[in-house]
């Protein structure tokens, strides 16, 4: 289990990367491993991989025969799981959720809080769950 923070374009996710991040201030490209396909460097039916993009640029997932898998925008997650491969005798395919909130969005309210910080924690107790918008 490795993770990987993007630094240029067409980067090249490996089998046993987990956890994938980007900061960049560029939109960027980058590759999913193989599935299925009998190697050291695929990766197995249902394995999951979570990309975070903590800068505004979005991240291009990309299948290996570069078809694209989804798109991460700014300052959002996603989870890709592997779907099908070389073994299921099919391309490669991989299912694409988007998450509905980043860890990361979350602020601390400073000993004199602003209007603007009530209303980040707010939002945040809302998207959460934890507090009804009303």
């Amino acid at each position: 289990m490795t993770t990987r923070a993007l630094a240029a374009q067409g980067e090249q996710v490996i089998n046993t990367d987990t956890y994938v991040s980007s900061a960049l201030a560029f939109s960027v490209q980058a590759y999913l491993p193989k599935i299925n396909d009998g190697s050291g460097g695929s990766v197995a039916v249902d394995y999951d991989i979570r990309v975070e993009v903590t800068g505004a640029a979005p991240v291009e997932l990309l299948a290996q025969n570069g078809r694209r898998v989804g798109v991460v925008p700014g300052r959002s997650q996603a989870i890709v799981v592997a779907r099908t491969g070389t073994v299921q005798a099919e391309p490669d395919d991989w299912n694409f959720f988007i998450r509905p909130n980043t860890p990361n969005a979350f602020a601390t309210i400073s000993a004199a809080y602003s209007q603007a910080e009530v209303q980040t924690l707010r939002t945040c107790l809302v998207d959460h769950g934890l507090m009804k918008a009303e």
